[in-house]
């Protein structure tokens, strides 16, 4: 990735023929590496799912709570950074997490059973701080669980996977975000 990022941004490519090496001004190798990582926790975080390596996560806890109109909450991985669907045992469906700002709206609608959730059409919220999602219908308390979670995962600083077509994205990203001299 460092080497496309050279060659986007004009600096032509590092030679793998011979070592060479430079202390008299910025490191643009490192630069490069941190920009790039930058690129894709936010591509991760931003893109359109298609352009994604959306797969189960491992490792996703559950935390039953006391919540006005029901629900469980769901706690992620921290290597998870989007929730693309969420499945418990005996739901006929996928739950979708809803933004944060309908969590009241969905917690309301539980009070009444003609709209509240159901086994054939659950409902997830994400909580605003990203790292958990609160699902209908509730588990019942004592039950074990073994849920399915979706998602997009951070596979660490060296591996990057996602879709050819996010590469469309890295130039105009790193032409916004590279100032070399700030």
């Amino acid at each position: 990735m460092v080497a496309l990022a050279r060659l986007t941004l004009g600096f032509g490519h590092s030679r793998d023929d011979v070592e060479l090496v430079q202390t008299d001004g910025p490191d643009v190798d490192s630069l490069l590496a941190g920009l790039t990582r930058r690129w894709y926790l936010w591509l991760m975080d931003t893109a359109p799912l298609q352009m994604l390596c959306v797969a189960p996560v491992a490792g996703a806890m559950i935390a039953y709570g006391n919540y006005e109109g029901g629900g469980t909450e769901v706690t992620l991985p921290a290597a998870c950074r989007r929730c693309v669907s969420v499945v418990f045992p005996g739901w006929g469906a996928e739950a979708v997490p809803l933004p944060p700002q309908r969590l009241d709206e969905v917690t309301a609608r539980q009070l009444n059973p003609y709209t509240a959730a159901t086994d054939a059409r659950p409902v997830a919220v994400m909580r605003g701080d990203g790292r958990s999602v609160h699902c209908w219908p509730t588990l019942p308390a004592g039950r074990p669980a073994t849920i399915a979670v979706r998602g997009v995962a951070d596979t660490g600083e060296d591996i990057y996977e996602f879709d050819e077509s996010a590469m469309a994205t890295l130039a105009p990203y790193l032409h916004q975000h590279y100032k070399p001299f700030d």
